[in-house]
């Protein structure tokens, strides 16, 4: 089995009618595309995402072109998801300060989670994802950030023959 974890793309920030779950940006849509080019050829069987809209619609071109439904796994929401307005996390850091130094802290807490419950939600999703449902090749969940320049691929071996794969790329 292979896991293909992908980061939602970069979300308007701005967007005043849903701000704790806004749509992509022109970048994010990018960025979606990007992902959909580059795992167009590996094999995916199953696109999995969180409920929340930006992942949804990072997951929206590569279900397109390879004609997938995107099955939704509520667990793989992040953990700003009850959060009143989305921050990513290069806004907190170019902003500086005591949001940044509280975020450094106790960055689950301080996006509105409860630690150990987002831990369990998350766990709970990838067994579901990965056992569950037997062989699942791509996610979309909030590992990965697609750019355009230079790749790395990295791959995780698990116990049970469990493969979790990512790539990262620079701008």
């Amino acid at each position: 089995m292979r896991l293909i974890l992908v980061r939602h793309g970069r979300p308007n920030e701005i967007d005043s009618e849903t701000p704790s779950d806004p749509s992509l940006n022109t970048d994010g849509w990018r960025q979606a595309r990007a992902v959909s080019k580059l795992l167009a050829t590996e094999g995916v069987t199953r696109i999995v995402a969180s409920p929340m809209l930006r992942a949804q619609q990072t997951a929206q071109p590569l279900a397109e072109r390879l004609g997938l439904g995107i099955d939704t796994v509520e667990g793989w929401a992040e953990a700003d998801r009850g959060a009143h307005r989305y921050r990513s996390t290069e806004t907190l850091r170019a902003e500086g300060g005591e949001a940044w130094q509280k975020f450094l802290a106790d960055p689950i807490r301080y996006l509105g989670a409860d630690p150990e419950t987002f831990r369990a939600g998350v766990l709970a999703a990838l067994h579901a994802t990965a056992w569950a449902y037997g062989r699942v090749h791509a996610w979309n969940a909030c590992q990965y950030r697609a750019r355009t320049r230079a790749r790395a691929r990295q791959h995780h071996e698990f116990p049970g023959g469990l493969r979790i794969g990512y790539a990262v790329t620079a701008a």
